[in-house]
């Protein structure tokens, strides 16, 4: 683990898969007082398809994190919130609870990434204009814009309407081929893959190099840095068989808060039929 103060916001269910989530956020070292149980809807799950090349489809079921929330945070999210190191979103919980969290944020100056996993919608602009960093993979990027990014040059293109958009700084995935930071009005910066000696599974890496990258940044390290560390972390994450509840190597180094209001890992549940409204299948990068 990056062995960072980590303060996680969300919802739960009743249930069992309730309990394994909390237990498993609890031994990775994170702070769930913020995590609060509902008890009319189940515990939201990820059902993980797994090739045999270690890429892996996604579907989602939202439960409790979706639609768990009522209409506004309580003071308590909204204070960790803004007493945060940094913010990571993540578009497993309602566009409505993530601008209220973006905006807290920004009130306090506290930077926010985006990552655009989660909800295949498009992103109010309202939540893009309080974000700091937006960090999707290419089908992510082709989807909220509805332009081809087969190539650099239309990924460029596609990035340039995120600007247009209010977004300063757009973080893009490219699984493979490493990953580019695009600042509006500067040139990009690309970081080659640090491939691992064999993928294993791909399953959670987006969270993982967003994660990294949020760890270097607080840190103070340069954007160069931020991309290098965080494709080393993929790396490493890629080539372990261990699944989301254990994740990146220990780090030492100064103390931050890093918050967090995003699902997070979801354990699978049975209840997939009674969940099928909720559902939406991404590909992870």
């Amino acid at each position: 683990m990056l062995s960072y103060p980590t303060y996680f916001v969300g919802r739960v269910g009743n249930d069992a898969h309730g309990k394994l989530m909390i237990d498993a956020l609890v031994g990775g070292g994170v702070v769930v007082d913020y995590v609060e149980e509902v008890g009319e809807v189940p515990t939201g799950h990820a059902v993980v398809m797994l090739q045999s090349g270690g890429q892996s489809s996604i579907i989602i079921v939202g439960g409790a994190n979706m639609c768990g929330w009522g209409q506004s945070l309580g003071d308590g999210d909204l204070e960790v919130v803004k007493s945060a190191g940094i913010v990571l979103l993540q578009r497993e919980i309602p566009d409505g609870i993530n601008v209220q969290a973006a905006k807290a944020a920004r009130s306090a100056g506290v930077p926010v990434i985006l990552d655009a996993g989660g909800m295949d919608a498009p992103i109010p602009v309202e939540l893009l204009r309080h974000v700091d960093i937006l960090s999707p993979n290419e089908s992510e990027l082709a989807r909220l814009t509805g332009m081809p990014t087969e190539t650099f040059e239309q990924i460029s293109l596609a990035v340039a309407e995120c600007h247009k958009l209010g977004v300063k700084e757009v973080l893009v995935k490219l699984g493979g081929r490493g990953s580019v930071l695009f600042s509006e009005g500067k040139e990009p910066i690309k970081q080659g893959i640090i491939a691992a000696e064999k993928v294993l599974d791909t399953t959670g890496a987006g969270d993982t190099f967003t994660a990294a990258y949020a760890v270097a940044f607080v840190e103070g390290k340069s954007k160069a840095e931020c991309l290098r560390f965080a494709d080393a972390e993929l790396g490493k994450f890629s080539a372990s068989k261990l699944n989301e509840k254990s994740f990146m190597e220990d780090k030492s180094g100064p103390r931050l808060q890093l918050h967090e209001v995003h699902s997070g890992p979801n354990p699978i549940s049975n209840s997939f039929k009674e969940e099928v409204p909720d559902t939406n299948l991404q590909t992870a990068p």
